[in-house]
């Protein structure tokens, strides 16, 4: 009994020396295509925006107040952590050192920091650090930031505000004073251009300081923007008719006991903490009586 052949070789091709070897080898798996970057992941490397991890890292290190770790990192990633928005607000690093008072830590970052880049530094407000810094009354910051780019003080919020109005409106004379001088002239007198004296509304900076009760800079501003004395509003108001609806801004409009008399007639100001002259060549005559009245709700 003849017993069955054995199967045939498995059949192999391949080509060496004109011959064909038939190989039934399973080939190695190819790589897998890596997914593509998306649209944003894209355009975050192509423009130079930090990663989220930088982003929080730096969020990190400010809410800390480790602001030698912030000024590193400024300094390790200058071209993209600049304009970094970390907070809900929109608001840099810069924004928030600002807000807290770091005058050094200001000046260090405003050595790294390119000029060019700071008028893209807005918070949701559309307020660049200038616009903080005057509202705060910080008159050296504003120097500084005026020296880095002189545009920004014609920069405008959503508001229609600029830094110099931002002054006007919280009473921080010191600020109004160190922006004053680098708005534009109109004529070789005194006279200032007022367009960046006036508001989306309306209102100007001689509207704001009265409503705000900020006698002293209101007169001031009279003597700088004369002008705007007949300025209205959309309402149909000038600054006047805002005067003359505050009874309180007049002695004989309310009843003062002795002692209120006593300060009604002095200003006081705090220890240790002079209110800044306007510049010599430029500051208003006294009007009779004195500056003392009109300074009774003035701010430094």
């Amino acid at each position: 009994m003849s017993s069955n052949p054995p199967p045939p070789p498995p059949t192999t091709t391949s080509q060496s020396d004109s011959k064909t070897h038939i190989s039934h080898e399973i080939s190695p798996a190819t790589p897998p295509i890596p997914p593509p970057q998306s649209d944003s992941e894209t355009e975050t490397l192509s423009k130079g925006w930090p990663d989220q991890e930088t982003k929080d890292e730096l969020f990190k290190k400010v809410m800390q107040e480790d602001w030698n770790a912030v000024i590193s990192i400024y300094k390790a990633k200058r071209g993209i952590v600049s304009t970094a928005k970390i907070t809900r607000n929109k608001e840099t690093a810069l924004h928030i050192a600002i807000s807290d008072g770091k005058t050094e830590v200001v000046k260090v970052l405003l050595d790294i920091i390119d000029p060019i880049e700071i008028k893209e530094m807005t918070n949701d407000m559309d307020e660049n650090p200038l616009h903080l810094a005057a509202s705060l009354g910080q008159a050296e910051t504003c120097k500084q930031l005026v020296e880095k780019d002189p545009e920004l003080i014609g920069a405008r919020n959503k508001e229609g505000e600029t830094p110099l109005f931002q002054a006007a409106l919280h009473g921080k004379k010191a600020a109004f004073y160190a922006l004053h001088p680098k708005c534009t002239k109109t004529g070789k007198d005194i006279k200032h251009d007022i367009v960046r004296c006036k508001r989306t509304d309306g209102n100007s900076i001689l509207h704001v300081a009265i409503q705000g009760e900020y006698f002293g800079l209101a007169y001031q501003i009279i003597y700088w923007y004369p002008e705007l004395i007949k300025f209205y509003n959309e309402r149909g108001l000038t600054a006047l008719h805002l005067l003359a609806q505050n009874p309180s801004a007049f002695r004989s409009g309310c009843h003062l006991g002795p002692f209120d008399d006593f300060i009604y007639r002095c200003q006081v100001a705090p220890a240790g903490i002079a209110a800044p002259p306007a510049p010599a060549e430029e500051t208003a005559p006294v009007p009779p009586g004195g500056l003392i009245e009109w300074n009774r709700r003035d701010t430094i």
